[in-house]
């Protein structure tokens, strides 16, 4: 019910604190004065020098992040999530929005327990480790599509 002169009100955080310790690869250097982990549901990237914030929210009706992997050249994130199918979406570290959304049919576990880019191919190829049922499964992950699994 909508009262006269309500307005539509956005809350949004402005500190988060804790370290999600259950996390796979929990926490990176961007920078020397920059860490990004995870926080709940959101990544946090906290800069020590202002002790300023800024956040990536966890997708909605995901369970929480299990693992993630930050990009050799530090220009990708790749954040996975429990779901009922297994979720890695892959963020640009700049601009903090989603690049791509990955998740496969192929794939029945719920989760990815371990995530990482490619060394030598960074801007396509990422690798995830599902739960049980274990599967390896390589991404090209800017087509979003499995290369092999």
């Amino acid at each position: 019910m909508k009262t006269q002169g309500a307005q539509n009100i956005t809350l949004q955080p402005k500190f988060l604190w804790g370290l999600k310790g259950d996390v796979k690869q929990n926490i990176f250097y961007y920078d020397d004065q920059t860490v990004i982990y995870p926080c709940g549901h959101n990544v946090v990237i906290y800069n020590m020098d202002d002790k300023s914030q800024k956040y990536i929210s966890g997708i909605e009706g995901s369970e929480g992040i299990t693992a993630m992997a930050l990009s050799p050249a530090k220009k990708a994130l790749a954040v996975c999530e429990r779901s009922d199918r297994a979720i890695c979406c892959v963020y640009d570290t700049n601009t903090l929005k989603r690049k791509k959304i990955l998740t496969s049919n192929e794939c029945q576990a719920k989760e990815f327990v371990s995530v990482n880019f490619a060394p030598s191919n960074e801007k396509s190829m990422l690798v995830t480790l599902t739960s049980e049922p274990y599967q390896v499964i390589i991404w090209t992950w800017d087509k979003a599509k499995c290369f092999t699994f």
